[in-house]
């Protein structure tokens, strides 16, 4: 998959909240958000972890921070619908060893690499949907 840097620069709003919900450096969240969007379903695994984040801070009763969610979750909505795409061959051959076009990267990711952040239970969100938040 094509992925657009700025859907995983570290100071991008959603990778923030990521980062903040799952009490992980920015880095690690913009390094997870990486991963998962190379992956199939990426963009809604993403999507969903951010909605998951609004609704734990409005179930905190933190209605400023599940605000501000809700606006990095559709910023990341915005920039995903235009940001991801499976390569064609043409691009794929054209981007072979060009680090240096800051848009986008092909990334070739070991799945068994893809955990994601773990909830309360111990379990990644994707062992266990219902997992909370800490």
């Amino acid at each position: 998959m094509l992925v657009d840097r700025t859907l995983v620069a570290r100071d991008a709003p959603h990778v923030q909240v990521i980062a903040r919900e799952f009490s992980m450096s920015p880095i690690l969240a913009s390094a997870w958000t990486e991963m998962t969007l190379a992956q199939p379903h990426g963009v809604a695994t993403v999507h969903d972890t951010l909605e998951r984040c609004v609704h734990h801070a409005d179930a905190c009763g933190d209605s400023k921070e599940a605000a501000e969610y809700r606006t990095a979750l559709r910023g990341f909505d915005a920039l995903a619908s235009h940001g991801v795409a499976p390569p064609s061959a043409a691009q794929t051959a054209e981007r072979k060893g060009d680090g240096d076009s800051g848009k986008a990267v092909i990334l070739r990711i070991d799945p068994r690499l893809m955990a994601g952040p773990v909830g309360t239970s111990g379990q990644t969100l994707a062992e266990d949907p219902g997992a909370r938040l800490h």
